[in-house]
Protein backbone atom coordinates (compact mmCIF):
# COMPACT_ATOMS: atom_id res chain seq x y z
CA UNK A 1 0.00 0.00 0.00
CA UNK A 2 1.35 3.15 -0.87
CA UNK A 3 0.92 6.36 1.18
CA UNK A 4 1.74 10.02 0.29
CA UNK A 5 3.72 11.65 2.93
CA UNK A 6 1.61 15.27 2.98
CA UNK A 7 -2.47 14.83 2.74
CA UNK A 8 -3.53 16.53 -1.09
CA UNK A 9 -4.50 20.06 -1.13
CA UNK A 10 -7.04 19.16 -2.56
CA UNK A 11 -8.76 17.49 -0.45
CA UNK A 12 -12.01 18.32 1.59
CA UNK A 13 -13.98 17.08 5.07
CA UNK A 14 -17.11 15.65 3.59
CA UNK A 15 -19.05 16.59 6.58
CA UNK A 16 -18.70 17.34 10.46
CA UNK A 17 -17.33 14.39 12.35
CA UNK A 18 -18.86 15.35 15.77
CA UNK A 19 -22.27 13.58 15.78
CA UNK A 20 -23.73 16.26 17.71
CA UNK A 21 -23.29 18.60 15.04
CA UNK A 22 -26.25 20.28 12.55
CA UNK A 23 -23.63 19.17 9.73
CA UNK A 24 -23.08 15.70 10.63
CA UNK A 25 -25.03 13.77 8.61
CA UNK A 26 -26.53 16.43 6.32
CA UNK A 27 -23.44 19.25 5.37
CA UNK A 28 -24.61 22.05 3.03
CA UNK A 29 -23.19 24.93 1.48
CA UNK A 30 -23.44 26.96 4.60
CA UNK A 31 -21.05 24.32 6.51
CA UNK A 32 -17.77 26.04 7.29
CA UNK A 33 -14.62 24.77 8.31
CA UNK A 34 -10.64 26.13 8.63
CA UNK A 35 -7.35 24.66 8.82
CA UNK A 36 -5.97 24.77 11.64
CA UNK A 37 -2.35 23.48 10.67
CA UNK A 38 -0.74 20.02 10.75
CA UNK A 39 0.75 17.12 13.06
CA UNK A 40 3.35 14.15 12.22
CA UNK A 41 1.84 10.60 12.45
CA UNK A 42 4.39 8.52 14.45
CA UNK A 43 3.95 5.46 12.17
CA UNK A 44 5.38 6.81 9.03
CA UNK A 45 5.94 10.52 9.82
CA UNK A 46 3.23 11.45 7.62
CA UNK A 47 2.23 14.99 8.03
CA UNK A 48 -1.58 14.90 8.40
CA UNK A 49 -3.81 18.34 7.88
CA UNK A 50 -5.92 19.48 10.80
CA UNK A 51 -9.25 21.38 10.44
CA UNK A 52 -12.10 23.39 12.95
CA UNK A 53 -15.51 23.02 12.04
CA UNK A 54 -16.52 26.42 12.62
CA UNK A 55 -20.37 25.54 13.48
CA UNK A 56 -19.79 22.99 16.73
CA UNK A 57 -15.84 23.76 17.35
CA UNK A 58 -14.76 20.41 16.99
CA UNK A 59 -11.42 19.98 15.62
CA UNK A 60 -10.20 16.99 13.07
CA UNK A 61 -8.10 15.87 10.64
CA UNK A 62 -8.02 14.31 7.57
CA UNK A 63 -6.78 11.11 9.37
CA UNK A 64 -10.46 11.34 11.30
CA UNK A 65 -12.33 9.49 7.91
CA UNK A 66 -9.62 7.18 7.05
CA UNK A 67 -9.85 3.58 7.39
CA UNK A 68 -6.73 3.22 9.62
CA UNK A 69 -8.29 6.24 12.45
CA UNK A 70 -6.63 5.09 15.44
CA UNK A 71 -4.28 1.99 14.27
CA UNK A 72 -1.08 2.09 15.47
CA UNK A 73 -0.23 -0.36 12.32
CA UNK A 74 -2.17 0.95 9.92
CA UNK A 75 -0.26 -1.08 6.81
CA UNK A 76 -1.27 -4.57 8.27
CA UNK A 77 -4.74 -3.92 6.41
CA UNK A 78 -3.86 -4.32 3.42
CA UNK A 79 -1.69 -7.42 3.92
CA UNK A 80 -4.52 -9.10 6.17
CA UNK A 81 -7.51 -8.84 3.24
CA UNK A 82 -5.74 -12.03 0.75
CA UNK A 83 -5.14 -14.35 4.25
CA UNK A 84 -7.85 -13.66 5.57
CA UNK A 85 -9.45 -14.77 2.00
CA UNK A 86 -7.61 -17.69 1.94
CA UNK A 87 -8.48 -19.16 4.76
CA UNK A 88 -5.51 -18.17 7.38
CA UNK A 89 -5.87 -18.75 10.85
CA UNK A 90 -5.18 -15.89 13.09
CA UNK A 91 -2.47 -17.29 14.37
CA UNK A 92 -1.12 -18.30 11.34
CA UNK A 93 -1.22 -14.74 10.16
CA UNK A 94 0.47 -13.23 13.46
CA UNK A 95 3.32 -14.88 12.88
CA UNK A 96 3.84 -14.16 8.93
CA UNK A 97 3.18 -10.17 10.20
CA UNK A 98 5.24 -10.53 13.37
CA UNK A 99 2.37 -9.28 15.30
CA UNK A 100 0.23 -10.63 18.14
CA UNK A 101 -2.80 -12.99 17.36
CA UNK A 102 -4.89 -9.62 19.33
CA UNK A 103 -3.90 -7.59 16.88
CA UNK A 104 -5.03 -9.58 13.97
CA UNK A 105 -8.39 -10.33 14.99
CA UNK A 106 -9.04 -6.73 15.90
CA UNK A 107 -8.00 -5.44 12.36
CA UNK A 108 -10.19 -8.27 10.76
CA UNK A 109 -13.18 -7.19 13.24
CA UNK A 110 -12.71 -3.41 12.13
CA UNK A 111 -12.26 -4.39 7.85
CA UNK A 112 -15.36 -6.50 8.65
CA UNK A 113 -17.33 -3.47 9.81
CA UNK A 114 -15.99 -1.42 7.30
CA UNK A 115 -17.17 -4.18 4.38
CA UNK A 116 -20.56 -4.55 5.95
CA UNK A 117 -20.98 -0.45 5.89
CA UNK A 118 -19.65 -0.53 1.92
CA UNK A 119 -22.47 -3.51 1.79
CA UNK A 120 -25.32 -1.35 2.57
CA UNK A 121 -24.06 1.83 0.80
CA UNK A 122 -24.22 -0.56 -2.69
CA UNK A 123 -27.73 -2.09 -1.79
CA UNK A 124 -29.15 1.19 -1.84
CA UNK A 125 -28.59 1.90 -5.31
CA UNK A 126 -28.34 -1.56 -6.86
CA UNK A 127 -31.28 -2.80 -8.95
CA UNK A 128 -33.43 -5.88 -8.48
CA UNK A 129 -31.38 -8.95 -9.11
CA UNK A 130 -32.92 -10.91 -12.33
CA UNK A 131 -32.13 -14.51 -10.78
CA UNK A 132 -30.89 -14.97 -7.22
CA UNK A 133 -28.90 -18.25 -6.24
CA UNK A 134 -29.25 -19.56 -2.25
CA UNK A 135 -27.52 -22.08 -0.45
CA UNK A 136 -27.02 -22.87 2.85
CA UNK A 137 -24.00 -24.56 5.46
CA UNK A 138 -24.02 -24.63 9.47
CA UNK A 139 -20.92 -24.07 11.62
CA UNK A 140 -20.54 -22.60 14.60
CA UNK A 141 -19.31 -19.82 16.73
CA UNK A 142 -17.56 -19.35 19.98
CA UNK A 143 -17.75 -23.19 20.67
CA UNK A 144 -19.88 -26.48 19.33
CA UNK A 145 -22.72 -25.31 21.77
CA UNK A 146 -23.11 -22.55 19.69
CA UNK A 147 -24.22 -24.32 16.27
CA UNK A 148 -25.77 -21.32 13.01
CA UNK A 149 -27.44 -22.01 9.92
CA UNK A 150 -25.49 -19.70 7.12
CA UNK A 151 -27.85 -18.97 4.38
CA UNK A 152 -26.54 -16.93 1.62
CA UNK A 153 -28.62 -14.94 -1.20
CA UNK A 154 -26.37 -14.40 -4.77
CA UNK A 155 -26.85 -12.52 -7.88
CA UNK A 156 -26.46 -15.50 -10.61
CA UNK A 157 -25.14 -13.22 -13.46
CA UNK A 158 -22.75 -10.95 -11.07
CA UNK A 159 -21.44 -13.57 -7.75
CA UNK A 160 -22.28 -11.11 -5.85
CA UNK A 161 -23.49 -11.37 -2.58
CA UNK A 162 -26.87 -10.08 -1.39
CA UNK A 163 -27.89 -11.31 1.71
CA UNK A 164 -26.94 -13.57 4.29
CA UNK A 165 -28.87 -15.40 7.45
CA UNK A 166 -27.05 -16.17 10.74
CA UNK A 167 -29.39 -18.73 12.03
CA UNK A 168 -28.92 -19.65 15.89
CA UNK A 169 -29.26 -23.46 16.33
CA UNK A 170 -29.96 -25.72 19.64
CA UNK A 171 -26.48 -28.22 19.36
CA UNK A 172 -27.81 -31.73 18.03
CA UNK A 173 -26.06 -35.28 17.84
CA UNK A 174 -24.10 -37.87 20.02
CA UNK A 175 -23.12 -35.57 23.41
CA UNK A 176 -21.68 -37.22 26.63
CA UNK A 177 -24.06 -36.70 29.93
CA UNK A 178 -21.47 -33.74 31.07
CA UNK A 179 -22.02 -32.32 27.45
CA UNK A 180 -26.32 -32.59 28.10
CA UNK A 181 -25.46 -30.60 31.02
CA UNK A 182 -23.16 -28.00 29.61
CA UNK A 183 -26.12 -27.28 27.09
CA UNK A 184 -28.57 -26.65 29.73
CA UNK A 185 -26.53 -24.48 31.70
CA UNK A 186 -25.72 -22.32 28.66
CA UNK A 187 -29.38 -22.47 27.73
CA UNK A 188 -30.64 -21.42 31.13
CA UNK A 189 -28.32 -18.20 30.54
CA UNK A 190 -28.45 -17.20 26.80
CA UNK A 191 -31.91 -18.83 26.00
CA UNK A 192 -32.57 -21.83 23.98
CA UNK A 193 -32.48 -21.20 20.22
CA UNK A 194 -35.76 -20.57 18.46
CA UNK A 195 -36.83 -24.15 16.40
CA UNK A 196 -37.79 -22.54 13.27
CA UNK A 197 -34.96 -19.67 12.85
CA UNK A 198 -33.57 -21.33 10.00
CA UNK A 199 -37.34 -20.99 8.47
CA UNK A 200 -38.02 -17.25 9.79
CA UNK A 201 -34.65 -15.65 8.27
CA UNK A 202 -35.08 -17.53 4.83
CA UNK A 203 -38.47 -15.29 4.96
CA UNK A 204 -36.48 -12.64 5.73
Amino acid sequence: MTISKKTPGSWSPPHCPNPNCIHHNDPDETWRYKRIGTFRRHSDQRRIQRFLCKACKRSFSTQTFSTTYWQKLPDIDSLLITKVAGGMADRQIARDLDVAPSTVTRHIARLARHCMLFHQNVMQNCPPPAEVVVDGFESFEWSQYFPIHHHVAVEKDSDFFIYFTDSELRRKGRMTDFQKKRRKVLEEIFGRPDPKAIEKDMTE
